[in-house]
């Protein structure tokens, strides 16, 4: 997963450096609905409940963990790469 999120970060641009404080925040409803198909099979509930998780690590590894853990089997996916790299970003600010 972690070189999968750095050849990702090769294409920067100014979105991706963007601070995130509040992956809440940071997440469009658009956002929301490819999250929650792509990565949890339509389940709002469970969507919300790792987003808290991920909002509340204090670590980069504490994220992958939980991500590794809620996600399983789609861990790899594009939209799992996606979603960790916005979980650095607002790491990266405290």
């Amino acid at each position: 997963m972690n070189e999968k999120v750095g050849d990702s970060k090769k294409g920067g641009g100014k979105i991706r450096t963007i601070p995130v404080t509040d992956l809440n925040r940071a997440l469009g409803v658009n956002d929301r609905f490819y999250f929650t198909r792509e990565l949890f099979n339509g389940n709002a509930d469970l969507f919300r409940e790792t987003i808290d998780k991920l909002n509340r690590a204090s670590s980069t590894a504490e994220a992958q963990d939980i991500m590794n853990r809620e996600l399983a089997d789609r861990a790899d996916t594009e939209a799992a790469l996606q979603l960790f790299e916005l979980v650095e970003r607002k790491l990266s600010v405290k």
